[in-house]
């Protein structure tokens, strides 16, 4: 038949073959127009009300036999009106397990030899809980609204999300995200690769969604690990290899309000903005942030530093198992000091690292020295102590900070193995220069800490 037509019907489906009981199907408008083994179909019809207010349907097929449903190609097009998405399970498959979902829904799906070949979703759904892959535990959300696609690949998986908005049971709203992700198996000799992109991601409702969605086990652990936060615009990120240590990767990002945890020799930040550009081996990160916040486990007793602005340079590069970061042109201001920096700092995997650091301070409050005092292991117990103890106030002009060599020769008593200068300008300092004696206050003059002397 070149065409069949039926108006206003009433059918009732009954499919024997999944031993479901029978649909009915109510007002229904239904074509077919055959060409050849090309089959279009039109459908729209009001089920049960317990499913929803009605259904339309449209597929473009290609396939000779209902009897061989593995010959078939082709695309379809379904959409639900105030449904239950739980209660179509009986009589259609998703392709992820859903266990319940009230609201709307279009659905754009392409088939290949009889088997999904990718989907496009346009969801605007409440009370949703879905298991997207079997190995993951099942996502229970408030409500979630926008599109969301998959695509099986010959050897991995697309997968992405446009202006995507997501409230879970539990946790932080994902609002008006773009996102896509892809990812191939290992083959032979060539490992496992992936890349994301993304127009605008909200990172820590991403993360805490992470162990919910398809992404590798290792990017998963990553993520956790990191606990990032914030906004990435214009983000690029592609890897190739085991997630973290035998990967290759680029990437390149616009942020906003960024923050990570400190790992392994990186350290951590809080509310940065800037952008990023990075591979395996190196990377460079521009800076303009207000009310930041830097975390070095690895330099100060009190890790995390409170700046109200920071701007500037920094680049890293990695070789060997050890890690050189380098500065420029940074600018740094709180309550506490203001100034400059630049230099490098080098750590090759043991010790306490190599530093050439010049450093400019507009002002710094010597009350809360201490603060920015490296660890003993880095400048010594002894020198610590006693300029923890003995600089208790006092304000600083034009201080000038000049330190280069290796940190476990720090004071650098020998000038062959390196070099320490602090030369500043101070009035109404306070110095208790040894205990049991009295404190010197009032002072105003020049300081100057050379080596191993004041």
């Amino acid at each position: 038949q070149r065409e069949i037509v039926i108006r206003n019907a009433e059918i009732e489906w009954l499919d024997e073959l999944r031993g479901a009981p029978p649909l009915a199907l109510r007002s229904l408008q239904f074509r077919l127009r055959n060409f050849g083994e090309v089959h279009r179909i039109g459908l729209s019809a009001r089920p049960p009300r317990e499913l929803g207010s009605g259904v339309e349907l449209r597929a473009s097929l290609v396939g000779r036999s209902v009897t061989q449903p593995g010959a078939w190609n082709g695309r379809v097009y379904a959409e639900l009106g105030a449904t239950d998405l739980a209660g179509w399970r009986t009589w259609f498959d998703y392709p992820v397990e859903v266990t319940s979902g009230q609201g709307a829904l279009r659905v754009w799906v392409t088939f290949g030899a009889g088997k999904l070949v990718d989907g496009t979703a346009d969801l605007a759904l409440a009370g949703v809980v879905a298991r997207l892959d079997a190995d993951l535990p099942p996502l229970r959300l408030a409500s979630v609204a926008g599109r969301v696609q998959g695509r099986q690949t010959e050897h991995g998986y697309e997968f992405g999300v446009r202006r995507l908005a997501m409230v879970p049971e539990s946790g932080p709203a994902m609002r008006d995200t773009t996102f896509r992700a892809s990812w191939e198996a290992a083959r032979g000799a060539q490992p496992p690769r992936g890349a994301v992109s993304a127009d605008l991601v909200e990172l820590l409702p991403l993360a805490r969604l992470a162990e919910f969605l398809p992404f590798p086990a290792d990017l998963r652990k990553l993520l956790a690990e990191l606990a990032p936060r914030g906004r990435l615009l214009a983000a690029n990120f592609e890897w190739s290899g085991e997630l973290p240590d035998a990967a290759r990767f680029s990437s390149r990002a616009r942020f906003e309000g960024l923050s990570m945890s400190a790992w392994r020799a990186i350290p951590g930040f809080a509310n940065l903005s800037g952008r990023v550009e990075a591979t395996e081996s190196r990377g460079n990160l521009s800076l303009a942030s207000q009310n930041s916040e830097i975390d070095l486990p690895r330099v100060f007793p009190e890790p995390r530093i409170r700046l109200a602005s920071l701007s500037g340079e920094v680049g890293w590069e990695r070789a060997a198992g050890g890690l050189t970061v380098r500065l420029a042109r940074l600018a740094f201001a709180n309550a506490d000091l203001a100034g400059t920096a630049s230099g490098s700092y080098t750590y090759a995997g043991e010790g306490p690292g190599s530093i050439d650091l010049a450093a400019l301070l507009n002002r710094a409050n010597g009350a809360h020295l201490q603060r920015y005092l490296p660890l003993a292991s880095i400048m010594g117990e002894k020198t610590r102590n006693w300029l923890a103890g003995a600089i208790q106030g006092g304000q600083a002009s034009d201080t000038r900070l000049r330190l280069r060599g290796a940190l476990r020769d720090f004071p650098f008593r020998d000038p062959a193995k390196g070099e320490f200068q602090v030369v500043a300008q101070v009035r109404d300092a306070t110095l208790a220069f040894a205990q049991g004696w009295p404190a010197v206050e009032d002072i105003d003059g020049e300081l100057l800490f050379e080596r191993d002397r004041m």
